[in-house]
């Protein structure tokens, strides 16, 4: 989802931009200095924006639930992943839980580590271990889309109308609301490749003409300033870029409307600054098939 030259830099060099962060990893002992007559919206957001950006470890699990139908048929998706993620020195701990519609999910576990300049990959989907190696360079890309951050950085940098509901104010888990103006919605969701699971992605911004501004959650630990959890719900604007899409084709070109019922993306954030890495598994190191 994007180009991340900086992370060859950080990696190389040993430095990751952490400013108020132990390098080693010890835990944000960093408390909010909020106080209920200085609670603002905006100032809960920055402060949220400010510690995703400079956290050095975290733990992510997002969940994508999706159902079109179309044609007398229903199609679903539900993808759940979890991520421990750490960034200097690289280390990523992953499974992902997918039902395309069938009613069986398939899982898939991936770790990642860096070894002086080569990054190492272990993956399975349930069966036989593959292990690839890439320079840090050749990684860079994969980096990128596998850290979180990055997918909130982009949703906050691009959100304006920031509300706070006055009565979480003085609650451990403060509730923000704002909005993605029309303008900027196909650059998030080209960024987030939020529609990759129901087979739309790369669309351009003359897809998304008619579309309505996105409104997201987002709730905020009042204690340390950081992000707990964001909801979106992105079922009308799916259903504005397939209705574009569709009207694209010629008349009685037999393309099936499609209705989008449901598609939602929730993410939920733990473990700042505190993940501890996990052995690779036995099978994988012993067992694993190199690939290219």
């Amino acid at each position: 989802m994007k180009t991340f030259k900086r992370f060859a830099a950080a990696i190389m060099i040993g430095i990751m931009a952490v400013s108020f962060t132990a390098c080693n990893n010890d835990k944000n002992d960093s408390k909010s200095t909020m106080t209920t007559e200085t609670v603002t919206a905006e100032s809960v957001f920055d402060k949220a924006l400010e510690n995703i950006k400079n956290t050095s470890s975290y733990t992510a699990t997002t969940k994508v639930d999706g159902t079109l139908t179309g044609g007398g048929v229903d199609s679903n998706v539900l993808v759940e992943s979890n991520i421990d993620f750490i960034a200097d020195p690289l280390y990523i701990k992953k499974t992902v839980s997918a039902d395309e519609g069938t009613g069986q999910a398939t899982t898939s576990e991936t770790y990642v580590t860096v070894e002086g300049d080569d990054v190492h990959t272990y993956n399975t989907n349930g069966g036989q271990w593959t292990h690839q190696k890439k320079t840090i360079e050749q990684y860079a890309e994969s980096y990128d889309n596998e850290d979180i951050r990055k997918d909130i950085e982009t949703i906050l940098t691009l959100a304006d109308n920031i509300t706070m509901d006055e009565n979480t104010k003085n609650d451990d888990r403060i509730k923000l609301t704002a909005t993605i103006p029309a303008e900027k919605i196909s650059e998030l969701i080209n960024e987030l490749n939020a529609f990759s699971y129901v087979g739309f992605s790369g669309y351009s911004e003359e897809s998304y003409e008619g579309v309505e501004p996105i409104e997201f959650t987002m709730y905020v630990d009042s204690e340390t300033g950081n992000i707990a959890e964001i909801n979106c719900n992105l079922e009308k604007t799916l259903q504005t870029l397939i209705d574009n899409i569709i009207a694209s084709f010629p008349e009685g070109s037999g393309v099936t409307k499609l209705t989008a019922e449901k598609y939602t993306i929730d993410i939920v954030m733990s473990n700042y600054n505190s993940v501890e890495m996990t052995e690779i598994p036995e099978a994988a190191l012993s067992t694993a098939v190199f690939g290219s």
